[in-house]
């Protein structure tokens, strides 16, 4: 099972390319935990999960998700990846704890740099934030090799990320991000009341008022961005009274993984 969360498409993308290239030899299923629930694992043999890294933790979907797994009865070995904007940090091994506690052995990780979905609505003009790591073709397909060979080997070893000592320089970051959520705001002169952002959102955390526009509020938000990215009209912004300049939509994300196989 390839089992993810994404927020706005970097991980979805990763983890289509890892459904696109082991179904051709293996009978694998691709889970997105927003779409499909899910308890148990333990009829799996084999599994890959995959979510975004925001500030320096794994997804609040992908955390929720996991706390609601039962215990599988026998080990079973895990490739465990993320997707992160600038810095993973820890995020791997915090997840990867988790993972154990649950007889999830991870067996193989890996930290993707990706777009940056939060900063580039902050600062457009970076072109770095725009852009996926040079090289992440060949690690994605170098990945895929050693996921075959591990399904091959039929072995559990253990192999927990390690800790990062340098992570503690970016603990101010993390403190911060997670404390001081950013606010989303409607330009109602832009909105056509297409309603995607309340549709799209797992946490409904917009409802309509009574002129039928989105409202937003802000208790339940992850701050995957997803409402804003996905706005056909730009009518949501991190910015009260201006549209924001660069948007990631399925046609980026489309690009990009043709990109990536031409890459690889």
């Amino acid at each position: 099972k390839i089992i993810y969360h994404s927020g706005v498409g970097n991980t979805k993308l990763i983890a289509e390319i890892f459904f696109q290239e082991l179904k051709k030899n293996d009978n694998v299923t691709l889970i997105d935990i927003h779409k499909e629930s899910l308890t148990s694992i333990s009829n799996s043999d084999f599994l890959i999960l995959g979510f975004p890294t925001y500030h320096c933790e794994p997804s609040k979907s992908m955390e929720l998700f996991i706390s609601k797994i039962k215990k599988a009865e026998n080990p079973i070995p895990a490739f465990i990846f993320t997707t992160c904007g600038l810095y993973s940090s820890n995020t791997l091994r915090i997840f990867s704890k988790k993972c154990i506690d649950l007889n999830i052995v991870p067996v193989g990780s890996r930290s993707y740099r990706t777009s940056a979905t939060d900063a580039v609505l902050l600062f457009p003009y970076i072109r770095f934030i725009k852009s996926y790591q040079k090289n992440t073709g060949k690690k994605i397909f170098s990945d895929i090799k050693l996921i075959k060979e591990l399904l091959e080997r039929n072995t559990v070893l253990a192999k927990l990320p390690r800790f990062k000592l340098h992570s503690i320089l970016n603990y101010p970051n993390k403190v911060f991000g997670k404390i001081l959520k950013r606010k989303i705001y409607l330009l109602i002169n832009q909105c056509i009341k297409c309603n995607l952002c309340i549709k799209n959102c797992p946490y409904h955390c917009f409802t309509q008022n009574t002129d039928f526009y989105p409202q937003f509020n802000i208790k339940n938000c992850e701050n995957c961005y997803r409402c804003i990215h996905g706005c056909p009209e730009t009518a949501l912004s991190v910015y009260k009274n201006k549209p924001v300049k660069k948007q990631f939509n399925n046609e980026y994300f489309q690009k990009k993984k043709c990109d990536i196989r031409n890459n690889k």
